[in-house]
Order: C-alpha cells, then structure tokens, then sequence
C-alpha cells in the first residue's frame, strides 16, 4: 500500500502483527489531500521491529562466572536484518571528542535488542556484569555473539527469544514528503542509534517532511529515538530547512531509550504536541524524554504527561520561542524544564535561547524544577510539588550564558528576579502504572489543582492562550474563563487512580480490559570509565600542537589553545591559550582534561603566567550526567584570585605562580576545597574551607580551563598534574 497510495487516499489496516518497515512513497497534495495510514477503529494493529530468533545454545565457552551464575551464548547472522547488523554498532557513532560523549549513560552499548517471552533483557557493558544482572546480556565485539543470563540462571531452550531486525518502523526513504497522516498503530521495537552524528533517526521519522500529523500511536521500545521530526541533520542551516507544521496529538510512548521520546531539530517550527502520555523514559542522561534543537521560531508543547524520566523531562537546546503549557512533568532524576542557554555559534551568532513561556504546568518529582538561559523566559502560574532527593541542590537555576555556570536558588530568590509570581508550592506527588496508564496525585493541603481568573499571554503571533487551550488532556471541555493549572481537569488528590490513555481509537475506559504487558525494570549498570591521572610537562609535544590529553574548545575563530616554546616555567614548552578580539566577552577557548576520579581526595595542582588583561576561570566539573561542578577559582583582570566572588589574594602579570587545589571527591562529599597559591619569592597562602559551586561533588571527570575572550590576550600552563590519594 505505501507503494501505491497516492495523494487523497487511505488505507485502513486491521488487526494483526506486521513485522515490516513501512516506507511510504509519496505524500499528499495540501491539507484537503493527505495520504492517511490508518489502523481500524477499535482494532490492534502491531507493527514490531523484531523477528523470531531460534539460535543454537551452548553454555559461554570462553567466559564464565563460575558458580556465580549460568551464562548461555549464540551466534546472531547478519542474515537477520534489514541493513546493518545493530549488535555490532555503538549506540554512539564515533567521535573526534569520543571520550566527552561516552559519559552519557549507555552511549557506549550496542543497538540490538533482545526479548525473552515478550519481556525485554537489560544489556551490560562487560561480561562480568552479568554476574550482578540478572535477565540481561552482553555482547561481543563483532557483533556476532550474544551471551545471556535468565532472571532464574535457566535454560534458554525454553524460551521465546526475539532481537530487534531494524532501525525504523515506519519512515519514508525519500526526505520532504508532506502532507501525511499516520493514526492508531503500535509501533514498537527498533535498533536505532544515538543521534549524534545525524542523521537522526527515529522508529517513526518524517525523515525532514512537513505537514504530518501523528495520532493516537503507541511509540515504545525504540532503542534510542522514538519519533524525529525536522531536518535530521546539521548540514541543512536553518534556513534552508523546510520541516515543521506538525501535529503530535494523542500518543502513548514508553520505555523509549537513550536519547528522547520525541526529537525535534534543526528548523522545527509552528508544531504542536499536545495530549500526548510521556512513560519511563529510559537513560536520557543529559537529554530529556521531550526534546527540542536548534530553531528560532514558535512551538507549542501543552496539555502532555510526562513521567518517569531518566534524565531531564523537558530539554531544549538551542531553541528559542518555545510554549510549555498546562504539562505535567513528574518523576525524573534532572530537571523538570531544562532551558539551555544558547550557543553563538549555531544561532546566527547570538544564540537561539529567547522567549520562552512556562505557564501552568505541574512540575513535581524533581529535584530542580526549572532551569533558564536569561531573563527573556517567562514564567508563572505554575504547580511546584515535592522535590526529589537528586542531582541538584536548589530547585531553580538562572544562567546568563552558555559558558557560565548560573545561579541556582530557591523560590523565594527565583520570584525576586521576576519568576512565578502568582505560582503555587504544594506537596504533591504523582505514581504511574505502567501497566494499566493510570495516574495517581497525591496532595496535602490542597483540595484541586490552582485555577487563575486570567490567562498569560504568549507571542503575538500565536493565538490566544483562551482560544488555545480549549480541552484538557483526555478531550474535555475546559471551564471558560478560567486558566487552570496541569492536564487533566478535576483530577482528585487523594491517590485515586485515573487513566491517561489519550488515544480515542481504543478509548482511555477500555484500556482496563487489555491483557498486561510485560516488562524489565528500568535499570542501567554502567561501565564508569578507569581514573586517570594527569602530568603535562609538554616537552614530548610539538610546538604549535593541541594538547595530547586534553579536550580543546572554542578555537575555530582564531583563539588558540596549543603548544608552545614562547615561555615555560620549566623545561622549554608550555601551553598557551589566546583569545581574539570580538564584539561580546566569552568564555573562550577551554581545555579540558578527563581524570575520571572517584572516592579519594583529588589535587590538580598548574604553574600559570597571566599577561595583560588575561582573565581564567578554572573549574572542577562532574560532566557525566546531569552536571555538577565542583571548585572553580577566578584569575580576573585585575590581578584577583576570586573564589564565590570572595579576592582571596593578588596575582601577578607576565610572572610564573603555581597553583593547587584538593577536593575531597565521594558518595557524600563536604562539599568544600583547599586552594594554595604560591606567588614569586613569597611562601605559599592556603585558603581551606572553601565552598564548591554545589554540594553533591561525587565524581570528578572534568578539569576545565577557560579563558574569557573580548580582546586579544593570552596566558600560559605549564606542568598541569592531576591525580587523587
């Protein structure tokens, strides 16, 4: 039928499991003329990405855990796919910067998945882990051998086993086809991969089509992208993509993987997402279940469900415009709404981070609420429940650039800047069931959701916010009037159960009497990176050279971070970085080392020659997931040593000094460092005592050196060690 459907036309497919990659031909004509892929009101229409897999078993022949546990392998033929073998691709593609993007939880495994009786096996990164994982497997490195442990160190014969035989499910081959509906299907199980390099590549892609509108599907078990929409790549620039004019409305997506539900890039724009059921969102890390990037003109997210996230709820990056309204974004170990602040070099030289809208959403099971680049974001009128115990000390975080670090706070500082107003601070927690879609809000002190007498106001060029908001997330009429807060209209809050399947084709009342599925709990054992440790004299390096050890930044408008014979406080070379003249200040270029240190006390301890006007900020960062930082110290450009905005001592300019810090790095840190700066003919001064930019400092995988950049100055480094006792 995608074959042949041509503009106006439909098919409706009945009840069935369909093991196939549609791949539609041609798209409509205009809005009067779409081609519609419909499933049969009140039928099943299954489309899987897995096959039967019937392997000969043997126990593992050249790897054991003794009497630890039983462990089983088979061979998987390339014979199976359609395309390339997932098991033997990273879910990372390689990187120039590959140690940078290996921080994020689960980049490092492979795409293939594998199920046994219908319930998913959790993949280790090393056979060993089998040993603490039951009803998981591990891969070899062709690709080629699976070895598996069963949740009761059984047998496999038994069993039904089947592996994911494709990366897409329903995506058309051809880019820029419009005018497509896709309704009622559930689409489940693929082998995509990690977004970064593109193309992106979702289980359902418009592969850089407009005018689609995507309903009352079920998206689950894609490995890492459920749907992406928009340019796919970064080699269209922002104006010469043509995606957008979507609707997503009405779909339940869970247990996708190890980037976002949906992913929405490159020249994205007037797209609504709306009425949608967000589930256990599975290692996100850094990402979040909902993602945006990288566009600059409006989108509307409103009246969704987010929940169980594995990373952030919502992530934007690069993005400008956005509208969150009446969501609710519960259960993560990020952030809520997390706001990035712009990247110059992708958004026209600016940055796209302006004019965001965050009105009547209930955010809650956080341990930060919302997370903004600037003072251009508007936010109000909202929910904040109970904080979770997690990655972040303060509930809100005010930024002011990409390379800052922002301002984390509490609410009553958060409204002092113009924040949230007339927002409301209620204990209030949310449960899920997976296996039913119901939801559960309980609150103390609260009777109903806040309902406002007035409406905020977006964009000029949107709607009205009244005119918008006309249903709630199960379809019912909202009161007139009246601006209420969340989804879901007269949801009691007493931990009664009310369901949250959108999809009217099944009907959210009927759900009760479909059969429970089966699933693996979500947990990810990660391989953490061996501790490294650091001692750059740079005599083994080429002048003129980047640092062999290090991650360089910020470079590719003339700033220099390399190798050099100018100057040295030992030896003959030394590192040096210069900045260029530009219009605005930057933290730029940056240096980065990896040392990966864990339960000890880390020293990085450097000798440093400021010039004139030169300006550090040097700070100790926990990139892997959520990030964190550390000690950070300021060299300004008047000679101080700034730590928490606190001179602790004179600097001097064109002179050698040597600096050092220690930081005590574990599960449970005192959330305080040690610097000792030792100036020319001077003894040395020990500040102790310090305090870190947060608290919870419990790995130490970044030492960052950043030069701020407006004019032409330069410094050097010289004997950078790092190590940890």
């Amino acid at each position: 039928a995608a074959a042949v459907l041509q503009p106006g036309e439909r098919v409706v497919v009945h009840t069935g499991v369909y093991r196939e990659w549609v791949k539609p031909a041609r798209g409509g004509a205009g809005p009067d003329a779409m081609i519609s892929y419909e499933a049969a009101p009140g039928e099943q229409v299954v489309v899987l990405g897995s096959d039967p897999w019937t392997p000969d078993w043997q126990p593992s022949l050249y790897y054991t855990l003794g009497a630890k546990a039983a462990t089983w392998q088979a061979e998987i033929p390339n014979t199976l796919f359609e395309g390339a073998n997932p098991f033997a691709l990273q879910n990372l593609s390689r990187q120039s910067d590959q140690e940078t993007w290996l921080q994020f939880p689960s980049f490092e495994l492979r795409r293939g998945q594998i199920f046994i009786d219908g319930t998913q096996l959790i993949q280790v990164s090393d056979f060993e882990q089998l040993g603490e994982a039951p009803a998981a497997f591990w891969v070899e490195d062709n690709g080629a051998v699976v070895h598996v442990r069963l949740a009761d160190d059984g047998a496999p014969a038994d069993h039904a086993f089947e592996i994911t035989t494709r990366e897409q499910l329903f995506a058309p081959k051809e880019p820029f086809l419009g005018y497509i509906r896709v309704k009622g299907f559930s689409l489940l199980r693929c082998g995509n991969g990690v977004p970064i390099p593109p193309p992106q590549r979702g289980l359902l892609s418009t592969t850089l089509g407009h005018h689609w509108i995507i309903e009352e599907c079920e998206i689950g078990y894609a490995n890492a992208i459920g749907i992406d929409i928009a340019a796919q790549t970064w080699f269209y620039t922002i104006d010469q993509a043509v995606a957008g004019y979507h609707i997503i409305r009405r779909n339940v997506f869970l247990r996708t993987g190890c980037t976002a539900c949906l992913w929405l890039d490159n020249g994205i724009k007037n797209t609504r997402v709306t009425q949608n059921l967000f589930a256990n969102t599975k290692n996100v890390g850094n990402f979040g279940a909902v993602f945006f990037e990288l566009h600059e003109t409006h989108n509307l997210i409103d009246n969704n469900i987010i929940i169980g996230a594995e990373g952030n709820g919502f992530y934007e990056h690069d993005a400008e415009k956005l509208v969150l309204l009446e969501n609710l974004i519960a259960n993560g170990t990020g952030s809520a709404v997390l706001l990035r602040p712009g990247d110059p070099a992708r958004g026209r030289g600016r940055g796209f981070d302006q004019g965001y809208r965050v009105f009547g959403n209930v955010l809650t099971g956080f341990s930060r609420y919302i997370a903004t680049p600037n003072r251009t974001v508007q936010s109000d009128y909202n929910l904040f429940g109970t904080r979770a115990c997690g990655e972040h000390d303060e509930p809100f975080l005010d930024s002011a650039g990409l390379s800052q670090p922002g301002s984390p706070m509490e609410l009553d500082a958060w409204r002092a800047i113009g924040y949230d107003a007339h927002s409301v601070s209620a204990p209030i927690e949310a449960t899920f069931d997976e296996d039913t879609l119901t939801l559960s809000l309980k609150a103390e002190g609260l009777e109903r959701l806040p309902v406002f007498d007035r409406f905020p106001e977006t964009f000029a060029e949107l709607a009205a916010t009244a005119d918008l908001l006309t249903c709630d997330f199960l379809g019912r009429p909202r009161i007139a009037g009246a601006f209420s807060v969340g989804p879901l209209l007269e949801i009691p809050l007493d931990g009664t159960p009310v369901s949250v399947d959108p999809r009217r084709m099944t009907g959210h009342e009927a759900w009760v009497n479909v059969p429970k599925r089966t699933h693996a709990p979500m947990r990810y054992i990660a391989k953490l990176p061996a501790p490294r440790e650091f001692d750059e004299g740079f005599e083994d390096h080429i002048v003129g050279a980047a640092p062999r050890n290090a991650a360089v930044y910020g470079t590719q408008n003339g700033a220099v971070v390399a190798v050099t014979d100018e100057t040295a406080a030992a030896g003959h070379h030394c590192l040096k970085m210069a900045g260029v003249a530009r219009p605005e200040m930057r933290w730029e270029p940056e240096a980065a080392y990896r040392p990966y240190l864990r339960d000890c006390v880390a020293i990085c301890s450097f000798d440093m020659r400021l010039e004139a006007g030169a300006v550090l900020r040097h700070d100790w960062r926990a990139d892997r997931g959520p990030q964190r930082a550390g000690p950070s110290v300021v060299f300004d450009a008047q000679g101080n040593v700034l730590v928490g905005g606190q001179q602790l001592i004179k600097a001097p300019r064109s002179t050698w000094f040597h600096v050092e810090i220690e930081c005590e790095v574990a599960e449970k840190p005192a959330g305080i460092f040690v610097l000792t700066v030792t100036l020319p003919g001077q003894e040395r001064r020990r500040f102790e005592q310090l305090a870190c930019e947060t608290k919870r400092f419990n790995f130490f995988d970044g030492a960052w050196f950043l030069m701020q950049s407006g004019a032409p100055t330069k410094l050097y480094l010289d004997n950078i060690r790092i190590r940890g006792k």
